[in-house]
């Protein structure tokens, strides 16, 4: 077994060198890199969801080789009302590609993480069109040494995030203004056929030290508020090939306010409530090295 290359990648709002950024509030629309316009067409936002996740790996050289990773990751917003509709995409999904015990303990914090296989994704994008998902999408190279980072959103001052610990305790951490981060670790394993080992792991970060008054037996005394967390015990390895999708999303927990799922993978904007999802493909590339 061969291993590439190890190193950290982030999860979060597509905020990436050569990457769109958010703005307004809007997510930026990704298209094909090489989509052309017909002569006189107006300009739209191409579909997100006409391109299909995909992977390339290029023939082996006879030569030393270097792999090159590159994630392809889609965030899709799905409108939630009675009906979480997420649901259907499990059918499509192995979550037992997470070690058993690990897989319910997500559950049980509102979480979901499996792997699809690339035939399946016509039926999830069936599922995405069919109840008004909204996706962007953004090719990732990952630079030797340094994390790619993306954030999954804000952290509001003063909000609580309950979780289940692996013996069935609650707790809660009230924390300060920051982000929200998944951290995939990740390890290529450059055999016939190669494979990326992922490593799922929730994250809080505090932009600062904060500190709040709070009410106890009667009278308010100062405590610091949590500097940030990360949830290494809800850490969720998973093994890819090139062209299967690594799929993160809310699970029926998430319906709980303030819990761990709830926090990271649903919202309320404009009155509509959200759910939101995503999906990731590793790309492994060859390039042979000098003679």
């Amino acid at each position: 077994m061969r291993r590439a290359r190890i190193g950290t990648m982030l999860l979060a709002a597509w905020i990436v060198a050569g990457g769109g950024a958010c703005q307004d509030g809007r997510w930026p629309v990704w298209g094909a890199a090489d989509a052309q316009k017909a002569d006189g067409a107006a300009d739209a936002p191409p579909d997100p969801f006409r391109t299909p996740l995909s992977s390339s790996l290029s023939a082996p050289a006879d030569r030393p080789t270097i792999v090159e990773l590159h994630f392809d990751v889609m965030r899709v917003d799905l409108p939630h009302d009675s009906v979480r509709h997420s649901a259907k995409l499990w059918n499509h999904v192995d979550e037992l590609r997470v070690e058993p015990g690990q897989s319910v303990l997500l559950g049980r914090n509102g979480i979901r993480v499996g792997v699809a296989p690339a035939d399946a994704w016509p039926a999830m994008q069936a599922v995405l069109e069919a109840h008004g998902a909204r996706a962007t999408r953004r090719q990732h190279a990952v630079q030797p040494g340094y994390p790619l980072t993306l954030d999954i959103g804000d952290v509001l001052e003063g909000e609580t995030v309950f979780s289940y610990d692996g013996q069935g305790g609650l707790k809660g951490r009230t924390f300060g203004a920051g982000q929200k981060y998944i951290h995939l670790d990740y390890v290529v394993e450059a055999d016939d056929p190669p494979r990326v080992l992922l490593r799922v792991t929730p994250d809080v970060h505090v932009r600062s030290a904060d500190r709040r008054w709070q009410e106890e037996e009667g009278a308010y005394v100062e405590k610091p508020v949590d500097g940030g967390h990360s949830y290494t015990e809800l850490s969720a390895a998973v093994s890819l090939t090139p062209g299967q999708i690594l799929v993160i999303g809310p699970g029926p927990q998430a319906e709980m306010a303030h819990l761990l799922g709830n926090r990271f993978f649903e919202r309320i904007e404009a009155g509509v409530r959200y759910e939101t999802l995503y999906f990731a493909t590793p790309q492994l590339f060859r390039s042979e090295t000098p003679e």
